[in-house]
């Protein structure tokens, strides 16, 4: 037999990996994120974070002391832009509209007959 011959013959089928480093694991990511700014939403349709509509979302936004912060993008010049609205000011806001009910009202029972 031939040098080769040989070393063809002793060759093995590769059942399991053989790794020359250590297997990178990718990061895990949060699919419950949210985001910090959000566009307003088209026309006839809600806000998913919110449920509030395109109007009025404007009207906390636009105004000379609007409660909730937003931005509008655009370029110099321009008459249209994207208007941004940030989210943590917007939830903020509705928070504070959320009361807590006094003690008196929370030991009230209101019977319907």
């Amino acid at each position: 037999m031939s040098k080769t011959t040989q070393s063809k013959s002793n060759l093995q089928p590769l059942t399991s990996a053989v790794f020359t480093t250590i297997p990178v694991e990718l990061p895990q990511v949060n699919q419950t994120a949210i985001p910090i700014w959000i566009r307003l939403p088209k026309v006839g349709k809600s806000c998913p974070y919110t449920g509030l509509s395109r109007s009025t979302l404007n009207n906390l936004v636009l105004g000379s002391n609007p409660p909730v912060k937003s931005v509008s993008m655009r370029k110099q010049y321009a008459v249209r832009g994207t208007r941004l609205i940030h989210l943590g000011s917007l939830l903020a806001h509705i928070e504070s509209m959320v009361e807590a009910p006094s003690a008196a009202e929370a030991t009230d029972v209101i019977w319907n007959t």
